[in-house]
């Protein structure tokens, strides 16, 4: 043969031996012992050891948290608006030109002070007259009276006399209550606000003259998600907080919506607070907190401390190094806390963090300890 043919065949000997040996099974494949051996031969560092629990395998670290009875204040907080406690906007019962303001603005009034007094010059004219023509009527019905007595004149003669006499009365009656209506007294106490009328402008009872507000007390105005109807009730305490004050104030729920808004999924509640230094105005926002129940023993654990379930909640406890699976009955919630009705017991030390990683029986190195 040509030396040339006996190195292609030597070539593709060597090539199938190759590839035969390629697909012949290692015995020491996978087998940790074997590999671990071989690299601590070629000098290398052996293999990490994957975290988990498992035989062999290192401890998961872990954050954790100490279960101990504390004070829990379960609460409703929501966003109300302030009100006053009477507000009226004023307006006059007739119309005429303006002769006399009688308060100042941003004064307080006692109720019943008169406020603005309208031009009834034409209508006490008239009530004089009225009033002597009563007059005359009650001197006729006297004498007519006599007469009839004196049978000298018929009984429909005297009752004529005292019917003119009713007559004029009611004039002056109804006279009285047109004159009365040229005045704006205040029908409340209360703090007048800005007028919107001068001396000599021609009012009517569409043009407002200005607002009347009593403050002391406030009412507050807010919203309760749904949940809470069945447990919010009349004397509740409410705190309320408002930008611009320097603390909260508390009041108490005198009134409550009887159903709830279709729209929203929420319940109208009113509440009232004292206001005696006036530093609460109406239309101010106003940050309300309502405690629904208080415990001072209650076992609170973080919410991301649950793993929920399908049928059950769980938590993991720490007992001896491992990770147990613990079934709890969720309570009261916080923004950050969850109240465990049922399932651990003071001082267990529940696992915050990893939990999607943790399984029944790993074992952990709780971190810090």
């Amino acid at each position: 043969m040509r030396p040339r043919s006996i190195l292609l065949l030597i070539i593709a000997l060597v090539a199938l031996a190759f590839g035969v040996w390629q697909f012949v099974p290692d015995d020491s494949a996978g087998d940790p012992g074997v590999e671990l051996a071989e690299r601590l031969r070629a000098g290398a560092a052996p293999l990490p050891t994957k975290p988990g629990g498992g035989a062999g395998q290192a401890p998961l670290k872990v954050q954790v948290y100490r279960v101990e009875p504390q004070r829990l204040e379960e609460e409703v907080v929501t966003t109300g608006a302030l009100k006053a406690n009477e507000e009226v906007e004023l307006r006059a019962q007739a119309s005429g030109r303006v002769v006399r303001i009688a308060f100042e603005e941003g004064a307080p009034v006692r109720q019943g002070a008169l406020l603005l007094k309208i031009d009834d010059a034409e209508l006490q004219a008239q009530l004089k007259r009225a009033e002597v023509e009563r007059n005359l009527a009650e001197t006729q019905s006297a004498r007519a009276q006599r007469l009839f007595a004196q049978d000298t004149i018929s009984r429909e003669e005297m009752e004529e006399a005292a019917a003119d006499l009713d007559v004029r009365q009611a004039e002056i009656a109804l006279l009285q209550a047109r004159i009365d209506q040229t005045e704006v007294r205040a029908p409340f106490d209360g703090i007048v606000g800005l007028r919107s009328v001068s001396v000599g402008t021609y009012l009517t009872p569409a043009v407002p003259i200005a607002t009347l507000q009593n403050l002391n007390p406030m009412k507050i105005d807010f919203a309760a998600p749904e949940k809470y109807a069945g447990r919010i009730a009349l004397g509740d305490a409410v705190e309320v907080m408002v930008a611009g004050t320097t603390g909260p104030v508390t009041g108490h729920i005198y009134a409550i919506e009887p159903r709830v808004d279709a729209e929203t999924r929420t319940l109208q509640v009113r509440a009232r607070t004292p206001n005696p230094g006036g530093r609460l105005l109406p239309g101010a926002f106003a940050r309300v907190r309502v405690v629904l129940a208080s415990s001072d023993d209650a076992l609170l654990v973080p919410s991301i401390a649950l793993v929920p379930g399908q049928l059950e909640t769980r938590v993991f406890v720490v007992e001896d190094g491992i990770a147990r699976p613990r079934t709890v009955v969720v309570g009261a919630r916080t923004a950050t806390q969850v109240e465990i009705a049922e399932g651990l017991r003071p001082g267990e030390v529940v696992i915050t963090s990893g939990i999607g990683q943790i399984k029944p029986g790993d074992a952990v190195e709780v971190l810090g300890s």
